[in-house]
């Protein structure tokens, strides 16, 4: 991983490599080196210690998650003097886990048979997945708010829900499903 990144790194810089007109290759190539990182993080999960710490992942997943981002804001906002939303931002960037090292490095935990007995792997995994996904959705949303010309309200509909509405569809049918 580490060579990659130094040839990338050199490429770019040296001038050995003329990316401009391929912007587009770059971006999908990025993507799914993602989408083969999260591909492989879910093979290596194991479904029943996934329903059975499901709690536990989420928070793992959120407690950190917001801690990081608030001791980050405080500190860019007194530290950098930088606006308190441009510190959350900055948090989110911080706060983000390179799930390739861990997947990696658990998946070769794994093939040893190191730590399967209380389903380690499955949790180690999935927060790591889970604290990504949320680092960026909440990128993304902050971003947004920023960037927003319009009321800062209709920038969090606009941002939270497309997400949040297939919950809000089914909370009034399960409450009146238990209701007869």
């Amino acid at each position: 991983m580490l060579g990659m990144l130094f040839w990338g790194v050199l490429y770019a810089n040296v001038g050995w490599a003329d990316f401009s007109g391929y912007g587009r290759v770059e971006v999908f190539l990025r993507e799914m080196a993602l989408v083969n990182i999260m591909l492989l993080a879910g093979l290596g999960l194991d479904y029943r210690a996934l329903r059975s710490l499901f709690r536990f992942i989420m928070q793992l997943t959120v407690v950190p998650t917001v801690a990081e981002v608030m001791t980050v804001t405080i500190l860019a906002r007194y530290l950098l003097a930088l606006p308190w939303l441009w510190g959350v931002l900055l948090g989110l960037v911080v706060t983000a886990i390179s799930p390739n090292v861990v997947v990696t490095v658990l998946l070769r935990l794994k093939e040893e048979r190191l730590g399967l007995n209380k389903g380690i792997h499955t949790l180690i995994i999935a927060v790591t997945s889970c604290n990504d996904v949320l680092a960026i959705f909440l990128f993304g949303v902050i971003l947004g708010l920023i960037f927003t010309t319009g009321e800062y309200a209709s920038c969090v509909c606009v941002c939270v829900v497309p997400v949040t509405h297939p919950f809000t569809l089914k909370t009034p049918y399960r409450f009146r499903a238990t209701l007869t």
